[in-house]
């Protein structure tokens, strides 16, 4: 069981896969080369990210969440900890931060060539959830 961190308003650029794949496709096909993010949902809440996965997994986002200050303090101390004992730890500050703080990129760019994505944050986490075979 995971159990949320932080306040869960960050937000975060998300593309499925199969999204992807189509927008690279247009993109290799524009005559001019064209830089630009391979994003599906621009900003999207991390309540949302993590309403999206519980679902697909069959169950409720739990009503509790932990304090992102004492999580990243707890993955300190277990850096340290673990450190010392030549290992690495699975709870590190830059994992806290991945879910903690926005990561966003625009995809307009990306729009104005033509792309609209096909995949829904829902039904790309049910596709994930049942290609990792929960």
């Amino acid at each position: 069981m995971f159990v949320p961190v932080g306040g869960l308003q960050n937000v975060r650029s998300l593309t499925h896969v199969d999204d992807a794949a189509r927008a690279a496709v247009l993109v290799a096909a524009q005559p001019a080369s064209a830089t630009v993010n391979l994003v599906a949902h621009d900003a999207v809440p991390m309540h949302s990210v993590l309403d999206a996965i519980y679902a697909a997994c069959g169950k409720s986002r739990p009503a509790v969440h932990l304090p992102a200050a004492l999580v990243e303090t707890g993955a300190g101390f277990a850096e340290v900890v673990f450190r010392l004992v030549g290992k690495r730890s699975p709870l590190t500050r830059e994992s806290i931060a991945q879910l903690t703080q926005s990561e966003t990129y625009s995809g307009a760019r990306l729009r104005a060539l033509g792309f609209a994505p096909q995949i829904t944050l829902e039904e790309g986490w049910r596709r994930t959830v049942a290609e990792l075979g929960q």
